[in-house]
């Protein structure tokens, strides 16, 4: 296929359909994880996302964990909800 052709392929897919292709890259080229409809030559553009925030692996990860260690009043959390419960 001509550069020239491969374009005009180009221009036509890019205003008709935008597809999701899950790949890897392997050694400089991106290899498609399934079959996927598209003439051979066509130019394509890739989109890669943004990293999705990582979630913290353990509670104790958390930025608030440990926020009232320094309280006595609270020894741990199920005797502390205990004293609340037996309250009401």
């Amino acid at each position: 296929m001509s550069p020239r052709n491969a374009l005009a392929t180009y221009a036509t897919i890019e205003k008709h359909a935008t597809m999701t292709i899950p790949a890897t890259y392997e050694n400089g080229v991106f290899k498609p994880l399934e079959d996927v409809n598209l003439i051979e030559g066509t130019i394509v553009e890739v989109h890669l996302p943004e990293d999705a925030p990582k979630r913290p692996k353990s509670v104790r990860d958390w930025p608030t964990f440990g926020i009232w260690a320094d309280r006595d009043d609270i020894p741990d959390g199920v005797t502390y909800e205990d004293r609340i419960r037996r309250s009401r």
